[in-house]
Order: C-alpha cells, then sequence, then structure tokens
C-alpha cells in the first residue's frame, strides 16, 4: 500500500520526541526508517503523543479536571477526522494528537480503533483512582491500554498484518507489568493502585513500605522476568521481519529498564526493610 505522509512543521517532531523523554535522535533517524517504515516520525509522534497525553491526565490531581481532558481529546478526533485540518494554534499535546489523527484520516484511519484503546484504558485509570481491585480487573485494563499501543505501533511496521491475540497478550504481559511495577509509587501518590485486591487480602499495604509489600514487589519483578521470555519466545510467531525487531527493541529496552530501576535500590523502599530485618 502507498502511504500519504504529510510533511510536518519544522521543529514539531524533534520537540514532541524530547519531550516523550527519548534521547539520541541522531540513533532514531538512523534506526527507525528501516524498522518502522516511510511514516516512521508519525508511528513516534503517536507514541509521544499518548505519553503526554497520559502524563498530563495522570499527574493532574483534580479527578474531575483529568476527566475533563478527555472530553477534550474526544472533541478533537472527532473534528480531526470529520477532516477539519490540525489547528497549529492549538497546544502542543492537543496538535500532536491533531497531527496523528490527521495522518490516520489521510489513510483509511488503520489506527483510530487502537488510539481509542490506548485512551480508553487511561479514563479507566482516572475512574479508578483511590479503588482497589481485583487481578483480573487490573489485568484487564492494561491490556486494553497495552494492547491497542502494541497494535498502533505494529501497524507501521507491517501494515495489514493481524497480530496472533495470544502474542499480543504476552506482550502487553511483559511491557505493561514491568511499567506498572516501575510506576507504581508514583501511582500511589496520585491515588492510583496497581496492588491487587488479592494481595491487599493477604496484608499488603500499598501505602506502607513494610516487608509484605517488598515480598509482594520481588514477587512481582520474578514473574515480570518469566512474562519477558515468554514474550521474547514468541516472537518468531510474527509474519513481519520488521515487526519481530521492533517487538524485541521495545522488551529487551523495557526489560532493562526494570532491571536499572530495581537494582537503583530507589524503589522499593520495602525491599530496604526486609533487607534490614531478615525478613522476605
Amino acid at each position: 500500500m502507498t502511504l500519504v505522509v504529510p510533511p510536518l512543521p519544522p521543529g514539531l517532531f524533534e520537540r514532541a520526541y524530547h519531550a516523550a523523554g527519548e534521547k539520541r535522535l541522531w540513533l532514531a533517524r538512523r534506526l527507525y526508517p528501516s524498522l518502522l517504515g516511510p511514516a516512521w516520525e508519525y508511528a513516534l509522534l503517536a507514541f509521544a503523543y499518548l505519553k503526554l497525553f497520559d502524563n498530563d491526565v495522570d499527574e493532574d490531581a483534580d479527578s474531575a479536571r483529568a476527566s475533563d481532558a478527555f472530553a477534550v481529546h474526544r472533541a478533537l478526533e472527532a473534528k480531526t477526522y470529520a477532516g477539519e485540518p490540525p489547528d497549529p494554534a492549538l497546544p502542543f499535546v492537543q496538535q500532536l494528537g491533531a497531527r496523528v489523527f490527521a495522518f490516520d484520516r489521510g489513510n483509511g484511519s488503520p489506527i483510530r480503533r487502537h488510539l481509542a484503546d490506548a485512551v480508553d484504558s487511561m479514563a479507566i485509570d482516572i475512574a479508578r483512582r483511590g479503588k482497589v481491585l481485583s487481578q483480573a480487573e487490573i489485568e484487564a485494563n492494561l491490556h486494553l491500554g497495552g494492547g491497542g499501543t502494541v497494535r498502533g505501533l505494529a501497524w507501521f511496521a507491517a501494515p495489514g498484518l493481524e497480530l496472533p491475540e495470544a502474542l499480543v497478550q504476552e506482550l502487553c504481559n511483559a511491557y505493561m507489568h514491568a511499567d506498572s511495577l516501575i510506576d507504581l509509587e508514583h501511582d500511589l501518590a496520585f491515588g492510583l493502585i496497581n496492588v491487587p485486591a488479592e494481595a491487599v487480602a493477604r496484608g499488603v499495604d500499598p501505602f506502607r513500605p513494610d516487608a509484605r509489600l517488598a515480598a509482594w514487589a520481588e514477587e512481582q519483578a520474578r514473574l515480570c522476568e518469566a512474562r519477558f521470555d515468554a514474550a521474547l519466545a514468541r516472537l518468531p510467531e510474527l509474519g513481519s521481519r520488521r515487526l519481530r525487531e521492533v517487538a524485541r527493541l521495545m522488551l529487551v529496552t523495557k526489560r532493562k529498564k526494570l532491571r536499572r530501576f530495581l537494582a537503583s535500590g530507589v524503589w522499593p523502599a520495602a525491599a530496604q526493610v526486609a533487607a534490614a530485618s531478615g525478613s522476605t
């Protein structure tokens, strides 16, 4: 298929790339065209938009105001998919969204539903602040958001390729659970509790850095390692070399980030308590 790839305003991509916390732009310019194809800048723009929008709503302590942001997002989405061109006067994050929506519309809207899944997952996170959910409920939302992101990025690498559902689940299990563990302390500060009800019933208190929380965190870290092994083992099932390389890069990078984070001793403070007490 021939993609329609409109030029981006000068400097917009670079600004989005750095704002999303990504580094080594020179390496991205060499690596990603071969992995993500001719629309690689839009792939990374979509990733940046989702990440920055998530940060904006996730870190807004006012839940009502955070919820209102989704109405703004959906109005922008509806207008852009109806044919309204991106407005360069929009706030930065909205401008990124409008550019991604306009690109998608111009190519038949193949990723619209995937973007919607990722945003719906963010909205669920706002609505569940302060609530303890079951493991199944937490898993369902991680898979909704992770599945949307995985399928959306995969389209750029292999347009038209249908991903095996079981493989998507494996990728989400590894990537999203690692993310959740890394961000646990940050999320708790905003009332997003990713310690499941089953663990709470066993006496794990998400807000108390004691030996029980340490043991739970260590168990999750071991599970994450097993999840990464399982996901990497299934990559040969992907019918696209380019997509296999993208998926491997995502998994390996996130695994290294999780390992560095756990080795830093920054979190969980519970692990230090457990070590001092000799308890696990």
